[in-house]
C-alpha cells in the first residue's frame, strides 16, 4: 500500500503535469499540509521525490518551487 507522501507526489505530480501548478509556482509546504489533510512531514517526503525526478526544485531555505521544464524534458 502506497505511503502517504507516495499519494500526495502523485497528486502534486498530476497538477504539475497538468499545469494545474504552473512551473516557477512556489510549492508551500503550510499549503499543501492544510489542502490535503496531512502534516508537513509527508509533503516534504513527497517534494524531496519530485525534485530527484526534477519536476520540483528545492531552494535551501526558501522552499520548494515548480520547475521550468523545456519541451526536451
Amino acid at each position: 500500500m502506497p505511503s502517504t507522501g507516495q499519494k500526495l507526489r502523485r497528486a502534486i505530480e498530476q497538477e504539475i503535469v497538468t499545469q494545474k501548478l504552473a512551473p516557477g509556482a512556489r510549492l508551500d509546504e503550510v499549503a499543501l499540509a492544510e489542502r490535503f489533510g496531512t502534516s508537513r512531514t509527508p509533503v516534504r517526503e513527497a517534494l524531496l521525490q519530485l525534485a530527484s525526478t526534477g519536476l520540483v526544485e528545492v531552494r535551501p531555505r526558501r522552499g520548494a518551487v515548480v520547475a521550468k521544464l523545456s519541451l526536451s524534458e
